[in-house]
């Protein structure tokens, strides 16, 4: 995160069924919801379509969803950061 004078806000979120409180940049808040509203709807879909044994299922096929639509539209590299990124947070989300 950048440092900036901007004060950070908490943000709780709902995400695969389980609560997150987040810190955000008030400019920020609209667009984290917004993705969390896009993943919560994408596991729904996957739910309804797939058998699989636990929540962490879905969030790994909506990561690798994330990633195959992301591709097409950022660098290789950036896309990698990103993917890692994501998959550490992931990860340690479901591990708390």
């Amino acid at each position: 995160m950048k440092e900036k004078d901007t004060k950070l806000i908490p943000a709780n979120v709902m995400l695969a069924g389980r609560s997150y409180r987040l810190l955000v940049e008030p400019e920020d808040e609209a667009f984290v919801r917004a993705a969390v509203k896009r993943v919560n709807e994408q596991i729904a879909e996957l739910r309804s379509h797939y058998a699989a044994k636990d929540e962490q299922d879905f969030v790994a096929m909506c990561l690798l969803m994330h990633a195959t639509e992301k591709k097409s539209l950022t660098a290789g590299a950036l896309l990698e950061q990103e993917l890692t990124d994501m998959a550490a947070q992931i990860e340690k989300a479901l591990n708390e």
